[in-house]
């Protein structure tokens, strides 16, 4: 529930759809993809199985340590990342409708700032990347760009065209970075395409919330 309208849903969880596009889910009909980490509660298990590994370098001494959020994503949509690994690694969501939790949403940037704008698409754009497997890319590949032009319409209205057009051309030119991460993911996945396919909601975009 929000923190400031405590009868408002802020979010029930978050929903993927068909044109790679993420919406937080405000009514128990829609399909849910993944936790909103707004209210989640990840199990050790689902952390331990999905966990990125990587290098860093301190003076002279190099050591491994773990990421459970892809630390690169810095903020926004690292929850649906986490999500999308987690059913490539055999795990699935579930809603607990009758837990609340009061979330005040966009405390550190303010709701729909230019940060939050440009990490939250810059981001997504990694997470398809890192997790679309390539029969999908192929299948929506012409919906993931009817989305990407419905939401640069979306943006030219609140005069964010720019920023939403730098976080794309951000997110494009660096997925380089997530190259051996998309193979780990798409070589080890434990799910079935028809079986990932069902946490999809079968639209482009989400009007409702909109």
């Amino acid at each position: 529930m929000k923190m400031n309208e405590q009868k408002q849903t802020d979010s029930l969880g978050i929903e993927l759809t068909i044109s790679g596009l993420s919406f937080n889910i405000k009514s128990e009909d829609k399909t849910l993809f993944c936790p909103s980490a707004g209210a989640a509660c990840y199990s050790r298990e689902l952390l331990e199985n999905t966990k990125l590994e990587k290098q860093t370098s301190t003076g002279f001494e190099s050591r491994i340590v773990y990421d459970y959020f892809d630390s690169y994503y810095f903020a926004y949509a690292e929850d649906l990342d986490l999500g999308f690994r987690s059913l490539h690694s055999g795990f699935k969501p579930a809603q607990a409708a009758n837990a609340i939790c009061y979330h005040l949403g966009s405390a550190t940037t303010s709701q729909m700032s230019d940060i939050a704008v440009f990490n939250t698409y810059r981001n997504i754009i990694f997470t398809i990347y890192k997790n679309f497997p390539t029969w999908w890319l192929v299948k929506y590949g012409l919906l993931l760009i009817v989305g990407q032009i419905l939401m640069l319409i979306n943006f030219a209205r609140k005069t964010q065209l720019t920023v939403y057009l730098s976080a794309l051309k951000y997110g494009f030119k660096n997925l380089k970075k997530f190259k051996a991460q998309r193979k780990n993911i798409q070589t080890n996945s434990q799910i079935s395409f028809s079986e990932l396919e069902s946490y999809l909601t079968k639209k482009i975009i989400d009007w409702d919330y909109l």
